[in-house]
């Protein structure tokens, strides 16, 4: 986790020093339904704006790829890949960010 926050942070001209807070991440990677592949990519933050800060990296280092990312209080939740068929796996995943 905070080996790709820092490289997606630098590569996209973000302070670096965002991973300062960073408590813990997750990834969970499903198969759906469909035979997509999807990584579910939880993290908990020091705060909320850190973490709003985190999801703007997450957008922009992903622009271009299927994926979705919300920041909810100091957590943040980063789904890449198709979401559809996700459902049956994590109930709540469509309800991010519809």
């Amino acid at each position: 986790g905070e080996f790709t926050i820092r490289l997606w942070a630098c590569t996209h001209g973000y302070d670096p020093n965002v991973i300062s807070g960073w408590r813990a991440d997750r990834y969970e990677v499903y198969t759906t339904s469909k035979d997509d592949t999807v990584v579910c990519w939880d993290s908990v933050w020091s705060s909320p704006q850190q973490a709003s800060s985190f999801c703007r990296i997450a957008v922009d280092a992903l622009t271009g790829v299927a994926s979705h990312c919300e920041a909810q209080g100091s957590r943040v939740h980063v789904v890449i890949g198709e979401r559809q068929g996700l459902s049956e796996i994590r109930p709540e995943i469509p309800s991010i960010g519809r």
